[in-house]
């Protein structure tokens, strides 16, 4: 079995694979339901989850981003409104960063703009509101 292999699977599973270094090959050690793992996850498991897949899997941010986009257009309604102001409140705190550097500087900068503007709107008419909170972020 290949990693590639996983996109057969219907999305209910994660199948966790180990890399044989003599063979060359994967083999499939375990499989476990997405729902059991979403059920005792933590904002911080998540947190750590998104770091080791955005350095280990995450090839594309354009290509990958928008088939999740497409993937949670078939959850349900509510959940879809819960989601973008999930993501939106992560993307806020992100914008709060005082230290950057090359590295982040651009996504950093596009991210306090969107709040900005998100913010703004939501002070002009009915919609997304930002509680003022401050960050978490460190700053160095």
């Amino acid at each position: 079995m290949q990693p590639s292999d996983r996109d057969t699977n219907d999305g209910c599973d994660i199948i966790v694979l180990e890399y044989n270094e003599e063979t060359r090959e994967y083999t499939e050690i375990n499989m476990i339901s997405v729902r059991t793992v979403a059920k005792n996850m933590t904002p911080d498991n998540l947190a750590v989850l998104l770091d080791n897949y955005s350095n280990n899997t995450l090839f594309s941010p354009s290509r990958d981003g928008y088939a999740l986009g497409e993937r949670l257009c078939r959850v349900h309604r509510y959940l879809q409104g819960q989601l973008i102001e999930f993501l939106l409140q992560t993307l806020r705190v992100l914008s709060q960063q005082e230290y950057t550097d090359p590295r982040n500087e651009v996504m950093i900068k596009f991210a306090k703009q969107a709040t900005d503007r998100i913010a703004y709107a939501s002070h002009n008419k009915d919609g997304l509101f930002f509680k003022e909170r401050t960050s978490p972020c460190p700053t160095e």
